[in-house]
């Protein structure tokens, strides 16, 4: 629902406010008492960055090809016909 932003007490006011739905019973409780909001700074994620992220960076400089290499071989599972 593109036309509605905002939390669940803001949607949930609006559409009991216009009639399309009947006051549950919780939302008097939470307006009185309303979930906390987190404020954000600028809207934009930090990268994750690890410790061993300087090493994994050293490895695939010093081995490129290494950079293709299916390690895990997450797609070379191939399971016998049942």
């Amino acid at each position: 629902m593109s036309y509605m932003r905002g939390d669940l007490l803001t949607k949930t006011r609006k559409l009991v406010k216009g009639l399309a739905k009947p006051a549950p019973t919780w939302l008097k409780a939470m307006e009185e008492a309303p979930p906390v909001t987190f404020p954000r700074v600028d809207g934009k994620i930090k990268k994750i960055e690890m410790p061993e992220d300087v090493y994994v960076k050293k490895f695939f400089k010093k081995h490129p090809d290494s950079l293709y290499h299916d390690a895990i071989k997450i797609s070379g599972f191939d399971p016998p016909p049942a």
